[in-house]
C-alpha cells in the first residue's frame, strides 16, 4: 500500500472536478472527508471518465476505524474490482 497525503499537493479551493483529475491521473483511490459535494462530482466525472476509487469518510471516524476501513480495501479488492466505485468507511 502506498499514500499521498493532500497537504502541499492539492491547493486550498481546488475544484472536487479538478482532485478527481489529479487523483485519476495518478491512478489513485482518492480518500476524503467531503461527503456533502464529492458523491455528485464523482458520479459527474465518472459518466465520462475512469477512476480509480472514492473512499468518503465522514469526519466524526475516528483515525483507527479509517486506517482499518482503507487496510480492508485494500486487502478485499483488485484495482480493477474498485475502479469507478464510490464507497463509504466505515463501511
Amino acid at each position: 500500500m502506498d499514500y499521498r497525503v493532500a497537504s502541499g499537493l492539492i491547493p486550498d479551493r481546488m475544484s472536487d472536478s479538478e482532485v478527481l483529475r489529479l487523483a485519476a491521473d495518478d491512478d489513485r483511490v482518492l480518500v476524503t472527508c467531503d461527503v456533502r459535494t464529492m458523491p455528485k462530482h464523482f458520479a459527474v466525472f465518472t459518466a465520462r471518465e475512469t477512476s480509480p476509487d472514492l473512499l468518503l469518510i465522514p469526519a466524526r471516524v475516528p483515525i483507527g476505524e479509517i486506517m482499518n476501513g482503507i487496510l480492508a480495501c485494500w486487502r478485499s479488492w483488485t484495482a480493477e474490482e474498485m475502479r469507478n466505485q464510490l464507497r463509504w468507511l466505515p463501511r
